[in-house]
């Protein structure tokens, strides 16, 4: 293996210096457990010495002692180990390479478990003892970077203990320091207020809060914890528009974090003075952005930088290349014939493009405003595909949780979980005492509180704890860290020494010299945990599930390292959020008057459509679905599984872990996992059709669409695959009004053949004429049909008559996704003391739908020819009504109709129901 970014493991360094004999001995133990669903593959350790280490020798397994720095090779397993030069510091990497397939961290070996335990000796020169260590545990992500473990995990983390397991006895500092760097747009749209929002911050102004309030929250929740510390943690701070500018620190890229503490004299306050002088322009370079700070990174030296993460927020579409594209198999063919789905992008200074995931940094990704969108999704795959994490926001409040988010995401598997959020509105009185556990293996609570209003300085925590009643006056315990500014606060409280464990309140009030007569202050509240004992991990096993395929959900719980079984049923649940509706289907199923250009950097129709249809967002706002319980199958491990996702677009995994057994006494935490499910367009639902025109040329509209009714939708015309063999395609789809009905031009179809094609969508054929699935018929002219059947009971308006029975039946065509005509064959009978006439109905309708997706609410209306027998005339009527359709895939639907019938000698209603198949 080889790991240029992080360690010259397998270069040569220096020569080992001759020392003086090495009078002291460190035997550890290098304990990698059971982690099944990302399985452990890498351990870095790092040992503090009392001294400098040079001379050290190293031995692994029982082996013979190596001068270091060395490679030791035993079993297939690597022991690389450097010192750096300058530092009191021997740095330790194992890779557990015979635990796994070949070059495939994703999939244990046969008969392994990836259980590892290693013996190790250090010994350094005489004088020199080892002092303290750090530590950190890596699996891959998954697919595609299978090759690369550089994901740090959470729950059965790997463990240094004496050789015979027992606790060493010497400081464990805590995780290895991180470099985090912000990705941040600045480009012109960043002057929009949030959709549905007619005043206040623009979002440019809440990129400033937000920001503000990540920083402070970190300096509070990693300042040090005796022994703990991480002063090497820095932050770098990249601002894209038109163009990508690195902020500069007096010089230096990084800023890091320091020894001050937190507050205004913090070193990490200059990372808040970088967003002053920056505002929206322009357009949207997010590909310079990602590749600005990937040149500040990747160049330093192995011993000189941290594992990266970025944090990449924008609210638009890349608009300037390099664009971050889906990966051709074929280099610059365009129309790409069969995209993949990783993503890529053109590095500075050109040349081919460089997989994302290649560069073994974890993405954090933050969509703000732009609703389900081609962009959404890829800012998800980003994320997705480099072990990141995607979220969303479309609001202030939204965006201080997506940071607060993507920070619990950087740091999880060392530092720190969500125990709390909920908003609320404070008038004068302080407000309500909210309950949040803290249990014996927190070290420290922080509390975070961001408020929106024209006041700054507006408001304070104050934390209670068990057993104590407060009264308005009472200011409850001093935090041992505070961290503020005009719109945010955070403060921290060291466990145990502020109190005991048990249930504490915290309460937001008004700042001590606020204005206590101002207006009511809207307030978001968050509660974290530095975490000490707890370990966890939550992984939702599919990176990018599609509509209808089942979604596994996975907990992995460790306390004092070693998994944690047996906890009682419903200790860990999910709450499912799901979209109302298909953000493809509402933009298909929306022809609008696209808007031109304005101030703002939304550039080509797609941009401008996407941004008009931003006052949609409540109609695909996730909402509650179904709440599952995990249940154990050993090794700390809990699964349970979804199958209700039917509507595509962004869901959320709520995860509540929540429980009171005597290993652990009472623990709650919970956590946000959000997943994109993408449309597993299919060949049943997808439509196809085609038209030769005058000049020869065939022009094929697909639209791609599943079996639940839900759109793609635009902006996914490069993830279609095309492939003709009897034409040649011109070029890419075009899409005149934004709706995700893609027109290909084939040139050089014979005349007297049809085109032969095959479509496909993100790899699965979706239908054609060579053997690629029936996506509708292929042919000459366009829509597609429907047989329907109805039977019901009537009634007439005649007194004389009593009802009886109706039934319909007929053919529809789709004209336009809200409009179709249908032809009625209907028959009618009525009962009567006297006579009991039968009708025959021959109608024409149209008919106009109200919404997409799979219900269907709809109106319609016709004229036609009715014979009614007796007296055997037959006249001219019209029937009218309304009903609702619900489509239980792409070929079925049921429906319930009500209509309203007219013609001489008789009128009368109808309630049927019915069934309709697409063919």
């Amino acid at each position: 293996m080889n790991f240029p970014r992080r360690f010259l493991f397998l270069t040569a360094i220096a020569v080992a210096l001759a020392g003086p004999a090495c009078a002291d001995v460190f035997d550890f133990r290098v304990r990698l457990h059971n982690h099944p669903g990302i399985p452990a593959a890498r351990v870095f350790v790092t040992l503090e010495t009392s001294g400098a280490p040079a001379g050290s020798t190293l031995s692994v397994a029982g082996g013979a002692a190596s001068p270091l720095p060395a490679v030791l090779l035993d079993g297939g397993d690597q022991t690389t180990a450097i010192l750096p030069a300058g530092l009191n510091q021997v740095r330790i990497e194992f890779i557990a390479n015979s635990q796994f397939t070949a070059n495939n961290y994703c999939a244990l070996a046969m008969g392994m478990t990836g259980e590892k335990d290693v013996n190790m000796t250090l010994n350094t020169p005489a004088g020199v003892t080892v002092t303290g260590y750090r530590i950190n545990t890596y699996g891959s992500p998954g697919s595609p970077s299978c090759g690369l473990p550089f994901r740090r995990l959470g729950g059965a983390e790997a463990e240094l203990t004496q050789q015979n397991n027992a606790p060493l006895a010497i400081a464990n500092k805590g995780r290895h320091p991180i470099d985090v760097i912000l990705v941040l747009d600045e480009s012109g749209s960043m002057s929009l207020l949030p959709p549905n929002v007619g005043a206040g911050d623009n979002r440019w102004q809440i990129l400033e809060k937000a920001v503000t309030a990540f920083v402070q929250r970190w300096q509070v929740i990693d300042a040090p914890v005796p022994p703990k510390e991480w002063s090497g943690d820095r932050i770098g701070v990249v601002f894209f528009t038109t163009n990508a500018t690195n902020h500069s620190f007096m010089g230096s890229f990084f800023r890091a974090r320091g020894t001050n503490p937190p507050g205004m004299g913090h070193d990490w306050q200059a990372v808040i003075g970088a967003l002053a002088g920056h505002g929206p322009s322009d357009m949207t370079a997010m590909g310079k952005g990602i590749n600005n700070a990937l040149d500040q990174w990747i160049p330093l030296s192995p011993l000189a930088r941290n594992d990266a993460a970025f944090v990449i927020f924008t609210d638009g579409i890349q608009n300037i290349d390099p664009l971050v594209k889906d990966k051709c198999p074929i280099p610059n063919q365009n129309p790409c014939m069969n995209p993949t789905t990783i993503q890529e992008l053109v590095p500075t200074g050109g040349g081919n493009p460089v997989e994302l995931w290649s560069r073994g940094i974890p993405m954090q990704t933050i969509a703000f405003g732009t609703p389900e969108s081609a962009q959404a999704t890829l800012l998800n795959r980003i994320s997705n595909q480099t072990s990141g994490t995607p979220f969303q926001a479309a609001d202030a409040f939204g965006t201080f949780d997506a940071f607060g988010n993507a920070l619990v995401g950087l740091l999880k598997g060392s530092t720190i979980s969500l125990a709390h959020r909920s908003t609320g509105t404070l008038a004068a009185a302080p407000g309500p005492l909210v309950p949040v556990e803290i249990d014996a293996s927190v070290e420290r609570a922080v509390f975070s509180v961001e408020w929106m209003g024209s006041r700054a300085n507006m408001l304070d925590l104050q934390l209670f704890p068990p057993g104590v009643t407060p009264g308005p006056a009472d200011t409850g315990v001093p935090a041992t860290q505070t961290a503020g500014s005009t719109s945010s606060l955070s403060k921290g409280w060291d466990m145990p020494a502020s109190g005991p464990t048990g249930t504490w309140h915290v309460r937001v009030v008004r700042r001590f010299g606020a204005d206590a007569a101002s207006a009511p202050v809207p307030y978001n509240l968050s509660a974290y945990m530095l975490e000490g004992r707890l370990k966890f991990h939550l992984t939702v096993d599919q990176m990018e599930p599609g509509t209808g395929d089942p979604i596994g959900v996975r907990a992995q719980v460790a306390f004092n390292s070693e998994p944690l079984e047996k906890l009682p049923d419903g200790a860990i649940r999910v709450r499912i959020r799901r979209p109302g509706e298909s953000f493809g289907t509402i933009l298909h199923d929306t022809v609008i008057d696209i808007p031109q250009r304005t101030g703002s950097d939304a550039t080509t129709p797609y941009d401008r459509k996407v941004q008009a249809m931003e006052r949609e967002i409540d109609r695909i706002t996730p909402r509650d679905a179904d709440t599952i319980t995990l249940t154990p199958i050993g090794d700390g491990i809990y699964t349970g599984s979804f199958t209700g996702n039917t509507v595509a677009g962004r869901y959320h995994f709520d995860t509540t872990l929540d429980w009171d057994v005597p290993e652990t006494g009472r623990i709650r935490r919970i956590e946000r996992t959000e997943r994109v499910v993408k449309v597993n367009a299919d060949p049943e639902g997808t439509r196809i059709s085609s038209t030769r025109n005058d000049d020869g040329t065939v022009t094929v509209t697909v639209t791609p669409r599943d079996r639940f009714g839900n759109y793609a939708g635009p902006g996914y015309g490069h993830r279609i695959g095309i492939a003709s063999a009897n034409g040649r395609i011109a070029g890419p789809p075009s899409d005149p009004n934004q709706t995700g009905d893609y027109v290909f031009t084939v040139v050089d179809v014979p005349k007297e053949e049809e085109p032969k094609i095959d479509f496909t969508y993100e790899g699965r054929p979706i239908g054609g004429t060579m053997g690629g699935g029936r996506g509708g018929d292929v042919s000459t002219g366009s829509g597609s049909w429907r047989f329907f059947i109805d039977a019901g009971i009537n009634s007439p308006d005649a007194s004389a008559l009593d009802g009886s029975y109706s039934v319909n039946a007929g053919l529809e065509r789709i004209l336009t996704p809200k409009w179709s005509v249908e032809g009625i064959l209907g028959y009618h009978t009525f009962d009567g003391p006297f006579v009991a006439p039968d009708v025959w109905q021959l109608s024409a309708n149209a008919k106009y739908f109200f919404l997409g997706g799979p219900l269907r609410p709809f109106v319609n209306g016709g004229v036609g020819l009715y014979r009614v027998d007796p007296p055997d005339d037959t006249e001219f009527g019209f029937n009218a009504g309304a009903g609702l359709l619900y489509e239980l895939n792409a070929k079925w639907g049921v429906e319930g109709v009500y209509n309203l019938h007219s013609t001489d000698p008789l009128d009368w209603w109808t309630l049927q129901l019915g069934l309709r198949w697409h063919f």
